[in-house]
């Protein structure tokens, strides 16, 4: 008897149940947007992945009570109808990897984090860079990219003296935080110094131009320090050379229909060859 009280309810409650999935359908699809600004990313992260296990839940039991539900026959056409994609699509994104945070590190009233998020269905993975600040209230999303078929070794550099987090990738550095932001598009390896030349946003199909800039490391990455270099152009890639017999740096803009070209020179003073490259007051 109890059972049979138990499954009346059901019946009868299946509409709220309907509106209230679509309503967490909804919620989910929004907060699952990359909006570029999230608050607590381990409990974000674990907030999502509540969701979606209460929505492929929520949808299974859903079309169950709608075979055995007293609402009109139309009503539940309607519910059916609307409730088969659902459930299916959230039972195919339930079948991923869940976005799970893979590195963490603090500098100074922020605290960065690093994920990755595995597709099953697919072979790609997607990693992102989140900072926050201390409270943990406001936190943005300032990187993402993907691979394919390939997790990468990576970790978190943070450099108190210059107050920078680097981001490094199989050991090479490919991106960088401090006064700006900054993806690493060429770097060159000089005895016990690391140089790189980064810019942000870096976007190789943009029309738009874009600002380099040219740093030196120790192979630590602390105390990096800012070259009086900066080139304003299109997307451009680079090549970094460092003569021995003139004992400085050379910095080309790469070519694959013509020879390199001299930009710049660092020794013993900073030099631009080309109208692009300019050398910023200190």
């Amino acid at each position: 008897m109890r059972e049979c009280k138990v499954t009346e309810s059901i019946r009868r409650k299946s509409i709220y149940l309907a509106v209230f999935l679509f309503v967490l359908s909804a919620v989910y699809l929004v907060i699952s947007l990359d909006i570029g600004f999230y608050f607590y990313i381990p409990l974000f992260i674990e907030i999502k992945r509540i969701f979606l296990l209460v929505l492929v839940i929520g949808y299974l039991l859903l079309l169950s009570t709608i075979m055995i539900s007293n609402k009109g026959e139309i009503k539940r056409i309607v519910i059916f109808v609307v409730a088969i994609p659902f459930c299916a699509l959230f039972s195919i994104l339930s079948l991923d990897f869940p976005e799970k945070i893979v590195a963490s590190s603090d500098l100074g009233n922020r605290r960065y984090y690093i994920t990755f998020e595995e597709y099953l269905k697919e072979p790609r993975t997607t990693l992102r860079i989140y900072r926050c600040h201390t409270n943990q209230i406001r936190c943005d999303r300032i990187y993402k990219t993907m691979w394919v078929d390939w997790i990468p070794d990576i970790e978190m550099i943070a450099d108190k003296k210059s107050n920078e987090m680097h981001v490094l990738l199989e050991r090479t550095l490919f991106f960088a935080d401090g006064e700006s932001l900054r993806e690493i598009v060429e770097h060159e390896e000089v005895g016990n110094y690391y140089y790189y030349i980064s810019v942000y946003p870096y976007n190789w199909f943009s029309k738009d131009e874009h600002t380099y800039r040219l740093h030196k490391c120790p192979v630590t990455f602390i105390a990096c320090d800012q070259l009086p270099f900066q080139y304003t152009d299109m997307a451009t890639g680079f090549d970094i050379v460092f003569d021995e017999n003139a004992d400085e740096l050379k910095v080309y803009k790469s070519s694959y229909q013509a020879e390199d070209t001299l930009v710049y020179t660092f020794g013993a003073e900073a030099k631009c060859y080309v109208d692009e490259c300019s050398i910023p007051e200190e």
